[in-house]
């Protein structure tokens, strides 16, 4: 498998990803499944293979792209319908210890903007099984989990925000298990916001990414959120907290500098769940019994982010092509600038940010120090 560089690391939580760029970047940082397996999956699901999931599927298609309409994005309706209903069927019949979740559907929905249906498919076994395993259970405990790791650093950061919110009797980690799901796509981020995001999610491969999102988000209407008087209040700002978010590289610079790094280490983020799962009273999934899952692991004397200039600088070593682009981002991924190569599917060739560099770490690897690997279509 193929890790993103901390120069691509870097870059994403500048961001200064380039459009045109986005579809092999995203494509890179995916999961590496076996060839012709997005291919077999489809087949097999067409011929009757995962029955269970079929009728959901349906019933959700038609209602995914209204979020996207309203983003200001023109989608033809026919062709998206069926390019989302292979995805969704595909990876239903190539995990069927998950099958087909609702929410997958907002997730496949953002991918196709961007990438191929394949593609697609390999991000969305990327975000099931590696970005947040276990979240997609039909008792959803790791989202409730998580959002009560979540609580608690966000007590130890703003006791009063959190005091009030409990005082409220505000369910925080029900809200953040639906950011987390929809990897915010149900949060009415601005696109251009959003795809920055999913820049981030992606390259860094954690869900200790989206946790500082949601931290985030938080801290963004934290004066809303004192002022409120009940939970309905409450509630109406957290169920689309991102319409506040107009500037991408604010929000991406207020996560990184959250003072987390320590706390979102693999094996600290582990324990926290454990401690988490015990007061809660719920069974954590198998994969996260087993080993530790969050920020990528880092040597001694590194630090587990990316150094980042502050918000409006220019990333250290930045070439001159490669400033803040002005224009507003679209989500086809496709029309760069000319000159830009492509790869050997058409997309364009991005592949230079993936070389390695003198001094790089070895890539993303899991608790174990092992590259991740998927349970599922390897070869």
């Amino acid at each position: 498998m193929n890790y993103a560089s901390e120069e691509v690391q870097r870059l994403a939580w500048c961001g200064l990803i380039e459009e045109h760029e986005r579809p092999h970047i995203w494509r890179r940082s995916a999961l590496r499944l076996r060839p012709g397996c997005y291919g077999e999956s489809l087949r097999a699901a067409r011929r009757g293979g995962c029955p269970s999931a079929v009728k959901q599927i349906e019933k959700d298609l038609h209602r995914t792209f209204g979020s996207v309409h309203a983003r200001g994005v023109r989608v033809p309706q026919a062709e998206a319908l069926a390019s989302l209903r292979n995805v969704l069927l595909a990876y239903a019949e190539h995990n069927p210890a998950i099958g087909y979740t609702q929410s997958m559907n907002l997730l496949v929905s953002l991918l196709l903007l961007v990438v191929d249906e394949e593609t697609a498919f390999c991000c969305l076994a990327t975000v099931v099984e590696c970005v947040l395993p276990g979240h997609f259970a039909p008792d959803m405990a790791m989202s409730l989990i998580d959002g009560a790791v979540l609580g608690e650093l966000l007590t130890a950061e703003d006791p009063e925000l959190m005091a009030h919110l409990a005082e409220l009797q505000v369910a925080t980690a029900l809200i953040t298990a639906q950011w987390q799901l929809s990897c915010f796509v149900a949060t009415a981020l601005p696109l251009p916001v959003l795809l920055r995001v999913w820049d981030c999610m992606l390259v860094e491969g954690s869900s200790a990414t989206l946790l500082r999102f949601c931290a985030v988000l938080f801290k963004l209407h934290r004066e809303e959120l004192l002022s409120a008087t009940d939970a309905g209040d409450a509630y109406v700002i957290l169920m689309s907290p991102g319409h506040a978010v107009a500037d991408a590289r604010t929000l991406l610079h207020a996560a990184h500098a959250l003072p987390w790094a320590d706390k979102l280490q693999p094996a600290a983020l582990a324990g926290l769940r454990a401690q988490q799962a015990r007061l809660l009273q719920l069974r954590m999934p198998e994969p996260h019994a087993a080993r530790a899952v969050g920020v990528p692991a880092v040597a001694p004397g590194e630090q587990g982010m990316p150094r980042l200039p502050p918000p409006g600088a220019t990333a250290p070593g930045t070439p001159p092509d490669r400033r803040p682009a002005s224009r507003a981002e679209g989500p086809a991924g496709g029309a760069g600038p000319a000159g830009g190569g492509r790869d050997s599917t058409g997309a364009p060739d991005a592949s230079h940010l993936f070389e390695d560099r003198a001094g790089a770490g070895e890539g993303r690897r899991a608790a174990d120090g092992q590259p991740r690997r998927s349970a599922h279509g390897y070869g």
